[in-house]
């Protein structure tokens, strides 16, 4: 406790402390990204009027891994397994055990790359369904300055363009 500053009288706060604030920061954290990155648009921080550029990445979870057959049948071999966290599968980082972050960020090296919308899933949801929930998160303003999208063969559906064309852009994804 000294090491951190504290006094040996001053008692952390319990896990289901913890994890009470986590949930409450983690259901938000969507809106602030969004409302942030809104922000840094309107005041010209950023410029996406040309490109800005939408992906995913897996996010290892902290601790021992549950494997699926044990996931399949409910069990719980020990403790310290983040039992909401699941597999997903990465070409370059194989398979992953956590959740996956899906963001929309600005491109322009001319200007501050910063990220506009995110959100986080666990690591088995594909990048296709969250896509229409991440752009919702950009404001009006943001939307209007934006040309194109650009993303991986991972987003390419008819859907997906309707979306962007409809909102007032182009996703553009390379042909798989």
């Amino acid at each position: 406790m000294k090491a951190c500053g504290l006094s040996s009288a001053y008692l952390p706060p319990s896990r289901r402390t913890f994890d009470r604030r986590l949930k409450t920061i983690s259901a938000d954290i969507k809106n602030r990204i969004s409302t942030i990155g809104n922000l840094f648009v309107v005041e010209g921080l950023v410029r996406p009027y040309v490109v800005v550029a939408t992906d995913s990445a897996l996010l290892k979870s902290k601790g021992k891994v549950w494997h699926k057959s044990s996931m399949k049948e409910g069990i719980v071999p020990c403790s310290g397994i983040d039992t909401y966290a699941r597999w997903g599968y990465s070409h370059t980082k194989e398979w992953i055990f956590g959740y996956k972050l899906h963001m929309v960020s600005s491109t322009d090296p001319s200007s501050t790359i910063v990220p506009l919308s995110a959100d986080v899933t666990t690591a088995n949801v594909s990048d296709k369904p969250i896509y229409p929930d991440v752009i919702s998160c950009l404001s009006p303003e943001t939307l209007k300055k934006i040309h194109y999208m650009i993303a991986d063969p991972g987003f390419s559906c008819k859907k997906l363009y309707d979306l962007s064309l409809k909102k007032g852009f182009q996703l553009v994804c390379p042909i798989r």
